[in-house]
């Protein structure tokens, strides 16, 4: 099963064009160029940019806007802090802005459900040294580097002179989103401040579905890549648990990790293959247990030799329960996905397992690879 967005699909996301004002002075093409894939060998400056429509958007009525850089570099950690922590996505091996994000719940009291206003007032306050470099490191390139598109000249400009001469062009460039400052300040001025204010939805969909074509070719097979982006809305398992409970209602069962009888009124429904990593909530990933077990458990794979033969049975005799006793045929909806022949109450229990393992196993085995611990037992 793959996950990964289709060659076409990116090439669609990728060539999504920015909103024009009327004022046909700004060169908006060198925005697109910005954030172009080319230009993109890390994921500084997509979160950047999302970071300076985050401030700017408190602003609406300024006519110029100055902006302190780690006001910025706050933002780009708190809005990668919950896909990096949770939903465990490279960002790629010279990436250092996920370093910068484990550095800081390393070395402070944050934890992977702190809120962006959390992040962002600890970092206005730290004072732990390996931090404060990550932080450093990231100013002394990020605010510079995402102008280079809008300036000529700086072709086989070593590294040390460059931000000199972007810093220089920037004060006397009109065609650049904001100067520089010798204060690690920038200045957004009037024609670009309305322009990022008045398309800041648009402009922030259109930055996203970039970052999301950028991390899709960093985590291939890796599914629901958009939806990792941010903190997930509150999820509703009432049908799932609701369909386990209808089937031990009628059929008692062991949890399959305890071997303890199942009380269908104080169930807890638990994703085999984590929530964090698949995304969803299908039956046929769902397995009850106890509470206990499920925040043990927690967002870590199970031993699959040890526990997926049983999960595959509990899934089985479930399905052919639901087969032939639910008047409500709505609850099998989701095996749709995987049993390509259509719904069949006469399936035997090796052709579901080969079909479920089909399905799950490469998942799986992804997620272990993207770092999902294994769950000790």
């Amino acid at each position: 099963m793959s996950f990964s967005i289709p060659r076409n699909e990116e090439e669609k996301m990728n060539s999504i064009t920015t909103p024009a004002l009327p004022n046909s002075s700004l060169p908006i093409s060198k925005l697109e160029q910005a954030l172009s894939p080319q230009y993109l060998t890390n994921s500084y400056k997509l979160y950047w940019f999302l970071g300076l429509l985050d401030i700017i958007k408190d602003f609406p009525d300024e006519k110029s806007l100055i902006i302190d850089f780690e006001d910025v570099i706050s933002r780009m950690i708190a809005s990668s802090w919950y896909t990096i922590l949770e939903f465990k996505l490279n960002f790629g091996a010279t990436d250092q802005l996920e370093n910068c994000v484990r550095a800081v719940i390393s070395n402070t009291s944050l934890n992977k459900n702190s809120t962006t206003a959390e992040i962002i007032n600890t970092l206005s306050v730290i004072d732990n040294s390996d931090i404060k470099t990550r932080i450093w490191n990231l100013k002394k390139y990020v605010p510079y580097r995402f102008l280079t598109t809008f300036i000529t000249g700086l072709t086989g400009i070593k590294d040390a002179e460059k931000n000199k001469l972007i810093t220089e062009n920037s004060r006397n460039n009109p065609d650049v989103p904001y100067l520089i400052t010798d204060d690690e300040k920038l200045i957004i001025d009037t024609s670009w401040l309305e322009y990022f204010y008045i398309n800041r939805v648009i402009l922030e969909g259109w930055a996203r579905m970039k970052l999301t074509a950028f991390l899709q070719n960093r985590n291939p097979n890796v599914p629901a890549i958009h939806l990792k982006l941010e903190v997930p809305v509150q999820r509703n398992l009432t049908s799932a648990r609701n369909y386990w409970k209808s089937y031990l209602d009628a059929n008692p069962e062991s949890d399959i990790f305890t071997n303890q009888i199942l009380k269908p009124d104080e169930l807890s429904i638990d994703h085999f293959i984590p929530w964090s990593f698949v995304l969803h909530d299908r039956i046929w990933n769902l397995v009850p247990t106890t509470r206990e077990i499920n925040s043990s458990k927690n967002n870590r794979l199970p031993p699959w030799e040890r526990f997926f033969p049983l999960f595959s049975d509990i899934q089985y005799r479930s399905y052919k329960w639901h087969t032939k006793h639910s008047s409500n045929k709505k609850v099998l909806e989701d095996y749709l996905l995987i049993v390509s022949e259509g719904i069949d109450k006469n399936i035997p229990a090796k052709s579901f397992r080969n079909i479920l393992e089909e399905c799950l196993q490469p998942a799986y085995r992804i997620a272990s690879n993207q770092g999902f611990g294994l769950w000790e037992v």
